[in-house]
């Protein structure tokens, strides 16, 4: 209890309140910038403890004309804003002080808040918005501030200025699309090639093809499901419920593996492919929804995850394919013995074995282990 009392004795005299955040929002429109900051009033007393000139703990109409300069002076200070892309070299835009009023916030134990309007010029061809935000930290190491960039007439995007992230480069649509699309693709193609419940499925859709033309009908079907379900619940337009998901995946590996070891002979998996590749594409679903979270550029990230996807499958088998093609003995690759099968008997039977071992191993380990 002492020790509680000390702490709180400390907080008091240091003049730290918790829960010290703001809101800044940005919009660009044209050659115009505006920003409009909102702050607790107590957070601005802390930082500039000489607005309060009559001492009453709270900021008059008077006391914040009085202290304009000084305001504006100590934004500019912390708050700078460069033509993109981030270069050091260009120059700090110059912030006007347009208006400075208080209000109250209901939501908010600390209801007296200041709102506050800056605006400046900006180049024509401003490509980005480069912003490094240092405001309050004064009255609070740990304040955070809730950004928000609108750019010509774009929808906003969130940035948390907190912790050590007090820089952030905001880039408009066109120009980080590419971007998004490349990072989101290299997130697809190694989520499937580090993912051996889907790596396994695979082989055993290789090693049950008859032939290289089989196999890329049951490819595409298995393609075409996946990323049908995965569009979907991306966009929540399906229930999600991820450990019902990856029980099921493994479920089905077990399954259409059985199922090739009871025939004994080679099949098209045309039908299994489809079905169950609604069950993986739920599965890279629940992957994707947590990396694109805060992600507003929705429809770039799944085209780009989802072409990842399919990269880091074809990267499987393609060689796979033509490796067993080239080694089956056949007079041509896509056209060989039916009854024999792209991969030889012993190869079919031993991959199955081991992907129904697997597939039952990672049932019970989701089930009652994980």
């Amino acid at each position: 209890m002492i020790a509680l009392f000390t702490a709180l004795g400390l907080a008091l005299v240091a003049g730290v309140h918790p829960n010290s955040i703001s809101h800044t929002s940005i919009e660009v429109d044209g050659e115009s910038l505006r920003i409009e900051i909102r702050c607790q009033a107590l957070t601005l007393r802390e930082t500039l403890p000489g607005l309060d000139t009559d001492g009453d703990g709270e900021l008059s109409r008077e006391e914040l004309d009085t202290g304009r300069a000084a305001i504006a002076a100590y934004l500019r200070s912390r708050l700078e804003v460069r033509p993109g892309p981030g270069e050091s070299d260009a120059p700090v835009v110059h912030l006007t002080l347009e208006s400075m009023e208080a209000f109250e916030e209901e939501k908010d134990d600390l209801r007296d808040w200041i709102r506050i309007v800056l605006s400046a010029s900006t180049p024509a061809d401003m490509a980005a918005l480069s912003i490094r935000n240092r405001c309050f930290l004064e009255s609070n190491q740990k304040h955070a501030d809730f950004a928000r960039v609108a750019w010509r007439g774009e929808g906003p995007v969130s940035f948390l200025f907190a912790g050590e992230e007090r820089s952030w480069l905001f880039e408009p649509t066109a120009v980080r699309r590419p971007g998004v699309l490349l990072s989101f693709g290299r997130l697809g193609m190694n989520h499937i090639l580090s993912g051996w419940d889907h790596l396994t499925f695979l082989a055993v859709l290789i090693v049950a093809a008859r032939s290289l033309r089989s196999l890329a009908w049951v490819v595409t079907a298995f393609t075409a499901s996946h990323s049908l379900t995965l569009g979907l619940a991306a966009f929540d337009l399906v229930p999600l419920e991820a450990r019902l998901v990856e029980l099921a995946i493994a479920l089905s590996i077990a399954y259409v593996a059985a199922d090739v070891l009871l025939r004994r002979s080679p099949r098209g998996l045309g039908p299994e492919a489809f079905v169950f590749g609604l069950l993986h594409g739920l599965g890279f679903a629940g992957f994707l929804r947590d990396a694109m979270a805060s992600e507003p550029l929705v429809i770039s990230a799944l085209v780009g995850f989802n072409l990842g996807v399919e990269a880091g499958q074809l990267a499987v088998i393609l060689p796979l394919g033509l490796a067993l093609a080239f080694f089956s003995r056949r007079n041509g690759l896509a056209d060989g013995d039916l009854e024999r099968g792209l991969a030889p008997a012993w190869l079919r039977m031993a991959a199955c074995g081991t992907a129904v071992l697997l597939g039952l191993w990672w049932f019970i380990q989701r089930a009652f282990i994980a």
